[in-house]
């Protein structure tokens, strides 16, 4: 195979650039001291009443423990049926780095009995994710930090 010509190089690149995931593809829902919640706009789909999504859950500090696994972010598959305002999750994917980012540490699938819808609880992250994918409101603009 002969070697690359640079503007050969440089679309592969560009092509290679376009297939990942844009950056800054969460919306940020809420935030404390200690985690972030984010949904991913683009991964929204609605079928009837129920609607399947993504969302991310940064963390501050890493988590797990040092033994085995440890991770700044989990990505998480879930479902909400909006009429009967319940919540499941599909998987969660942990990250070495924050906003999904860095190396994919493995793959959880909820354990049996946490695999089953749930009801939400008003107040709650799955609350903010439950306003988002239902009633359509948008992220609130994330608040200013002092310095």
């Amino acid at each position: 195979m002969p070697p690359m010509t640079p503007m050969v190089r440089i679309l592969v690149l560009a092509a290679a650039a376009f297939a990942l995931p844009a950056a800054g593809a969460w919306e940020e829902l809420r935030r404390n001291d200690q985690v972030r919640l984010s949904i991913d706009p683009q991964s929204i789909k609605r079928k009837g009443d129920a609607v399947s999504f993504r969302y991310l859950v940064d963390f501050r500090q890493p988590q797990g423990d040092y033994k085995t696994v440890v991770y700044r972010s989990l990505a998480t598959k879930a479902h909400i049926r909006c009429n009967a305002r319940t919540i499941v999750t599909e998987e969660s994917e942990a990250y070495a780095g924050v906003e999904a980012k860095g190396p994919s540490l493995g793959v959880v699938k909820p354990a049996k009995g946490e695999d089953e819808f749930k009801k939400l609880e008003a107040g709650t992250s799955d609350d903010e994710l439950y306003k988002r994918v239902c009633e359509g409101k948008p992220a609130a603009a994330p608040k200013a930090t002092k310095k």
